[in-house]
C-alpha cells in the first residue's frame, strides 16, 4: 500500500529549515529598511540645507531691496558674532521647503550657518527633531525654533 503525503518529522524539518531561513534573513530586511529610511532623511536634510541656502544668499548676502534685507534682519537670527540660523518652519511659511516626515512623524528643525573665509555665512548644517527623535547629531538647537 502507498503512503499519500507527508510524514510528521519531514514536516517538521521543513518548518525547522523555514524557521532557520527566516532568523538568517529578518535582520537584513530590517537593516536594509533601516538604511532606506535614514537615506530618505539625509536627502531631506540636503533638500532643506540646499534650500536654506538660497533664501541666505537672495535674501541676506545678496537682497535685491531693503525689504528682501529687513526679512532677513527678522529671520536670519543671530546665535553668536559667526554663527547664524533659519528655521525650517519659517522656510515652510515661504513656500521653499515641504513638510518633512520620520516614520510618520512631522519633523522641525533650523539649519545653522558658520561665516567662511570670505566673511560670508555659507557653510550650513541642517537639524532635524522629529517628535523626541533627535535626527542630526551635533548641538542641540531643538529650543531655537519652538
Amino acid at each position: 500500500m502507498k503512503k499519500k503525503g507527508f510524514t510528521l518529522i519531514e514536516l517538521i524539518a521543513v518548518i525547522a529549515v523555514i524557521a532557520v531561513l527566516s532568523v538568517m534573513v529578518l535582520p537584513s530586511i530590517i537593516n536594509i529598511f533601516n538604511k532606506n529610511v535614514d537615506t530618505i532623511t539625509q536627502i531631506q536634510e540636503n533638500e532643506i540645507l540646499d534650500s536654506a541656502k538660497m533664501y541666505v544668499e537672495d535674501y541676506c548676502n545678496n537682497p535685491m531691496n531693503s525689504d528682501y534685507k529687513q526679512d532677513c534682519n527678522s529671520n536670519f537670527k543671530v546665535i553668536d558674532e559667526n554663527t547664524r540660523y533659519v528655521c525650517i518652519s519659517y522656510l515652510q511659511s515661504k513656500g521653499l521647503v515641504d513638510n518633512v516626515y520620520y516614520e510618520d512623524t512631522t519633523c522641525n528643525g533650523l539649519v545653522v550657518f558658520n561665516k567662511d573665509d570670505m566673511d560670508v555665512f555659507s557653510n550650513g548644517k541642517t537639524y532635524l527633531y522629529c517628535g523626541s527623535d533627535y535626527r542630526t547629531d551635533g548641538k542641540d538647537y531643538s529650543s531655537y525654533c519652538n
